[in-house]
């Protein structure tokens, strides 16, 4: 996501943009999300893009998807809706992605996007990793919103695999053998609890 002197480094080089004492560095890599080019933009030091990082055996890239929702239980049913229909509006989302520049979340809108940042990347650069990263072929939705009670899984996970992993306490084909068994077991346990449930 980012490179130039200065900036964040797996290895230490660098540290993070804002944090006193930066290390010197030729250039530097965080690999995270496409949420930074709104926080990136503060950085006036050195030079920074975005390119894509294949680095999963299936090449996907991992989309977070924020929605507008409504209660199934509101008593507003067509203000709620109306609001909906308003904030997704392409006017809207254009006046949006201006003052907080987040990407919008409508395609007719994209072109207010692109041109706030033309300015760290080419617009064709811009183009082929915004629309790469949402192409249906290379990419899927996060786990943690297809999963009812992800947090469960996502503890396990991160108490079981990937703290052990920062010890080096196995290899990862070691770790993920290890843990597979309790993995599965919370899996089922979730699938039989709301087999066929709507969740309340």
């Amino acid at each position: 996501m980012l490179a130039g002197a200065g900036a964040v480094a797996a290895n230490g080089c660098g540290q993070e943009p804002g944090s006193a004492g930066p290390k010197p560095c030729r250039y530097a890599m965080e690999v995270n999300g496409g949420w930074n080019f709104w926080g990136f933009t503060v950085i006036k030091d050195f030079k920074w893009g975005a390119a894509a990082f294949p680095y999963q055996a299936n090449n996907k890239n991992v989309n977070y998807n924020d929605q507008w929702e409504m209660s199934s239980q509101t008593k507003e049913v067509e203000a709620a809706w109306q609001f909906i229909k308003h904030v997704a509006s392409p006017e809207v989302q254009r006046q949006y992605s201006d003052l907080t520049g987040t990407p919008p979340t409508t395609k007719a809108a994209i072109d207010t996007w692109y041109k706030r940042y033309e300015g760290i990347m080419t617009r064709a650069e811009l183009e082929k990793v915004t629309q790469g990263a949402i192409d249906p072929k290379r990419s899927q939705e996060s786990a943690d919103h297809l999963f009812i009670d992800w947090a469960q899984l996502s503890s396990y996970y991160s108490q079981q695999v990937s703290t052990p992993l920062n010890r080096k306490d196995g290899t990862a084909k070691e770790i993920i053998a290890q843990t597979k068994p309790g993995y599965d077991a919370i899996a089922k346990e979730l699938y039989d609890r709301y087999k066929g449930k709507t969740p309340s």
